[in-house]
């Protein structure tokens, strides 16, 4: 079982993971939803961009995405 995190830990997790995503997914146009978490914790969640493109209806929380294999690749490379 793994200890909880300290509220220190999380804002510097928190703070890291914000930055990297700005940087690296919502500046090259990122579309979709992103949610880091460690030890049960979640450290940072957002959604960008439009779930259907022709309504214009936004990606939430709700939002509901149909994976492929290429998802295997990404839980193979975490």
């Amino acid at each position: 079982m793994y200890r909880p995190l300290t509220n220190a830990e999380i804002k510097k997790y928190s703070t890291a993971i914000e930055q990297y995503y700005d940087k690296k997914l919502v500046a090259t146009g990122f579309n979709g939803s992103f949610l880091v978490a460690k030890n049960g914790e979640i450290l940072y969640e957002d959604y960008k961009g439009f779930y259907d493109f022709q309504t214009k209806e936004p990606v939430g929380e709700h939002s509901a995405f149909h994976l492929a294999s290429i998802s295997k690749t990404f839980t193979a490379m975490t």
